[in-house]
């Protein structure tokens, strides 16, 4: 069973938050944190919030939704989405005009590291 983890950025200083997500009556999205004896509630901007996959690059660290990958021998840069119509996480090539593949465990073989994310480097998306 893979962990259910969120991210988002906050709203006051815009750093990354991780955890669990909820929804308040405003429709605000919050990450909850657990700490050693209470809980921690931080707003975060709705559009940077990603699920983690439930896979780890090459180098141990977690893939979420919104990040992009350098894949491959030759280091492909790939970005995972979720697709809503199909129910799960793809990889788009960003070389190849988006070319689409489930990321599943036939591609997971393929997966470098994370060299980033829409978010923070938007200009990775911009891939030659």
């Amino acid at each position: 069973m893979r962990e259910h983890i969120y991210r988002g950025k906050r709203i006051d200083n815009k750093e990354w938050e991780y955890g669990n997500l909820i929804i308040d009556g405003n429709f605000a999205y919050i990450i909850l944190l657990e700490n050693i004896d209470r809980y921690d509630r931080h707003e975060v901007d709705p559009e940077t919030v990603g699920q983690f996959t439930g896979s780890l690059d090459k180098n141990g660290a977690r893939i979420f939704e919104g990040d992009i990958l350098a894949s491959g021998e030759g280091r492909v840069p790939t970005l995972v989405e979720w697709v809503k119509e199909d129910c799960g996480f793809y990889i788009f090539n960003l070389q190849r005009n988006r070319e689409r593949n489930r990321f599943d465990k036939y591609f997971k073989p393929f997966v470098g590291e994370v060299i980033g994310n829409i978010h923070d480097n938007p200009e990775l998306l911009e891939a030659k």
